[in-house]
């Protein structure tokens, strides 16, 4: 009953942001793909084709209607892994697992225009193009501001439950596929890659829900990636 309820409400347009029509639409175009690249990464596991029948074996815990709704309310939301952990009645890294499946697949469809048929942004360079041919102005916000010294108690406890540190295997894979060079490392804050520029760093970001930080341009311990210059050193006077 309670996995029941957790797939009617999930699927309310108020938590995925989109109609159920659209929802419907989004699951037939996303299902192939998910389920090819299960079977891809079920033959590497087993080291071979299957000796059993399709349809034996363990059954996922969450269909991919699941996985594509909890990613959706997840993205809109923000709502923990944790919390829809208990919606759903399974473990969180079961919902880490089905949102790190969903996002790359979202994130591979790119974003519709409206009025514009056919026409997706995928990347920062074809929001610039498609803003240049439509005489669009954008703006660019640069405003910084240290919101880990203003979160209130509950939000830093928000936060730590949804930190789940991704697998190096499956990360490294991702930035091989998109030219990092180098060793790929993930610490307790980010992962760490050389060769890949901004927005391409944003969308392992993005993939992963961790960090990913420029091997050669750190982003420095509670300064949110600035230089240290004009910040008070441990001592009290600012840094050189």
């Amino acid at each position: 009953m309670k996995l029941t309820w957790a797939r009617t409400a999930c699927t309310h347009p108020a938590l995925t942001g989109i109609s159920r029509a659209h929802f419907g639409e989004l699951l037939e175009e996303l299902a192939p793909p998910w389920a090819a690249a299960r079977a891809s990464a079920l033959h590497v596991m087993r080291g071979g084709p299957r000796k059993r029948a399709e349809g034996a074996g363990r059954k996922p815990r969450l269909v991919f209607t699941d996985r594509l709704t909890a990613t959706l309310v997840h993205l809109r939301l923000g709502l923990p892994h944790a919390a829809l952990a208990e919606l759903y009645g399974v473990d969180r890294s079961t919902v880490s697992g089905a949102i790190r499946e969903v996002r790359p697949l979202l994130a591979a469809r790119g974003f519709a225009i409206p009025d514009c048929p056919g026409l997706r942004i995928r990347t920062l360079d074809d929001l610039f193009a498609y803003a240049d041919a439509e005489g669009v102005d954008i703006r660019l916000d640069g405003t910084e501001v240290q919101v880990c010294s203003i979160c209130p108690l509950a939000q830093i406890t928000l936060c730590k439950g949804a930190w789940v540190r991704p697998d190096l295997a499956e990360v490294t894979r991702h930035a091989r596929a998109l030219g990092a060079t180098g060793p790929v490392e993930i610490d307790e804050r980010a992962i760490i890659v050389e060769g890949l520029d901004g927005p391409t760093r944003n969308y392992l970001q993005q993939v992963f829900g961790f960090q990913c930080h420029d091997r050669n341009n750190p982003h420095l311990y509670r300064q949110h990636g600035r230089a240290p210059i004009g910040w008070e050193a441990e001592n009290g006077t600012p840094t050189p």
